[in-house]
């Protein structure tokens, strides 16, 4: 009886090892992912040379859709708050900073992106998310975790 208590303790401390090393895998692959995304969108933008919603927009939105990037299901979208206290709710700061042009009309899934102005030029800096959503209890528990990134400086003439 002595060994059946014994190893039924062991094999709990396998099961739990087994499954941390399966979230740290989970974990890294979705970051790996959502890295290349956030990486691919800076592209677009410095493509371009500016964000505008015909072209740029829709060019995001297409890359979204093709790389398997989940589509937001909330109505409104909340951006954290930019750098030097500009806020974006949803959108980007207009060129003069005095407002908040939306860039996510279709709301279709949710990043964010921010226009800063400097003496050189403008860069732009984007936010992504990780996003953990559970088979069972993604109702209630529903992680999401920024991931930043910027753009060069792209100069205005």
């Amino acid at each position: 009886m002595k060994e059946s208590i014994a190893n039924s303790y062991v094999f709990s401390i396998v099961i739990v090892i087994v499954g941390i090393c399966t979230g740290l895998i989970v974990i890294s692959m979705n970051y790996s992912k959502v890295f290349k995304m956030k990486n691919r969108v800076i592209e677009i933008i410095e493509k371009h040379g500016k964000y505008d919603d015909a072209t740029v927009g829709a060019e995001i939105e297409t890359f979204l859709k093709s790389a398997g990037y989940p589509p937001y299901q909330a109505s409104t979208l909340s951006c954290p708050t930019g750098r030097g206290n500009k806020h974006a709710v949803g959108g980007i700061l207009d060129e003069k900073n005095t407002g908040i042009k939306a860039i996510n009309k279709l709301n279709n899934y949710k990043y964010c992106i921010y226009q800063y102005k400097t003496a050189k030029g403008s860069y732009y800096s984007v936010v992504l998310y990780m996003i953990f959503d559970f088979p069972i209890i993604g109702d209630f528990i529903k992680i999401e975790l920024p991931m930043y990134g910027d753009t060069k400086i792209i100069f205005d003439y």
